[in-house]
């Protein structure tokens, strides 16, 4: 019997564009999925076309997390795991309607003290309160740093797969992206 044990980091909690949910049953199913999803995505070997494409799609701050060091591999690995429980809840990354929602319920300290992590993770938010940056900053903030075209792909990649198992019931998700993970890629 294996126990995960996982104490988030101080600014996971205050990132609201970290997962919704950070509960400790959500951190440990993302963890429990690493033993899932790792094996498969160790099968493959992007090239440097893909591992260009994955860098290129995933968010600014995902890609510029200390905890991957912008492997492509990681990421793209990662990625699966962070969209798969959105796929369950039917759920959707991280969007700017999100976003709005997010900071219409916070309060000016709390995003004082986000600006400040934020910062410190090499994004800027250039708006001294929290009314300017929702009138003038919140949507370039959002295209710049959060927006994850990669993450949306997943999405769409995983309903692919749900579809395809009705159809062939015998399909299980390795099989399936090992068959067509290239198609996130293109």
């Amino acid at each position: 019997m294996y126990i995960i044990s996982v104490t988030p980091e101080p600014s996971d909690l205050k990132d609201f564009s970290a997962l919704e949910n950070l509960t400790p049953v959500g951190i440990t199913v993302h963890e429990f999925l690493h033993g899932i999803i790792n094996p498969i995505t160790k099968k493959i070997k992007l090239d440097k076309q893909q591992e260009k494409k994955v860098l290129n799609l995933i968010s600014f701050r995902l890609r510029n997390s200390q905890s991957y060091n912008g492997n492509a591999s990681n990421l793209l690995n990662e990625s699966l795991i962070r969209a798969y429980p959105l796929q369950l809840i039917g759920g959707r990354p991280i969007s700017l309607e999100n976003l709005r929602r997010h900071t219409d319920e916070m309060t000016e300290k709390l995003f004082q003290e986000m600006k400040k992590e934020i910062e410190q993770s090499n994004m800027r938010i250039k708006s001294k309160t929290l009314e300017e940056f929702r009138k003038s900053e919140l949507e370039s903030f959002y295209r710049e740093y959060l927006k994850d075209n990669l993450a949306d792909r997943i999405n769409d990649f995983y309903k692919d797969y749900m579809a395809e198992k009705v159809r062939q019931t015998d399909t299980t998700f390795e099989d399936y992206f090992l068959k067509n993970y290239k198609e996130l890629l293109q």
